[in-house]
């Protein structure tokens, strides 16, 4: 069972919404990075878990994974794999949290070719990194082609070769097809 990561800043929580919402039968764990939650992180997870019947666990210290399960960081922490099957959470050193480079960067570790990353809609370049550092392992990168904020998706396609550019009904599809 590996766990699909993915990066989200600007308009993501509706993004994530839709995506999550679109999935009727999620059989993979999914680790998500959601920039700036801050105080709300819990909020937004009952929220989540509410509008997609997703069962959505906030990681505070370690958690083996299961299928179909949503994974988020805890309040002001990152969240990255420990192993194929592990999550954790650690404090955050940067000024962006949860790092998406760092989530992606531990997908790149641990599952080597078989990392699958979505990138959705955000602004800045928190992800490019980890993005490349996936492909350089032979791990796949999916950019949503129609974010409602359409800057980190345009710099991880521009920095990082071999992406992969999907629409979000697409990727909907990806992820309710993977696992069987």
């Amino acid at each position: 069972m590996i766990p699909v990561v993915i990066g989200s800043s600007a308009g993501g929580p509706k993004t994530l919404k839709r995506l999550l919402s679109g999935v009727k039968s999620l059989k993979i764990p999914v680790v998500i990075a959601q920039h700036n939650l801050l105080s709300e992180v819990e909020n937004f997870a009952r929220w989540i878990g509410r509008e997609t019947q997703k069962k959505v666990v906030l990681v505070e210290n370690r958690e083996t994974l299961k299928p179909g399960v949503v994974y988020f960081p805890g309040k002001g922490k990152d969240v990255v794999l420990a192993g194929r099957e592990t999550v954790k959470a650690e404090n955050s050193t940067g000024s962006i949290a949860p790092s998406i480079d760092k989530l992606f960067e531990s997908a790149a570790i641990y599952l080597k070719e078989r990392a699958v990353a979505i990138v959705l809609g955000g602004l800045g370049r928190d992800g490019v990194e980890g993005a490349r550092k996936i492909i350089e392992i032979g791990g796949r990168v999916i950019v949503q082609s129609d974010p409602d904020f359409g800057y980190l998706p345009e710099q991880v396609s521009r920095d990082v070769r071999r992406v992969v550019k999907r629409s979000l009904s697409e990727i909907i599809l990806l992820l309710e097809t993977m696992a069987r």
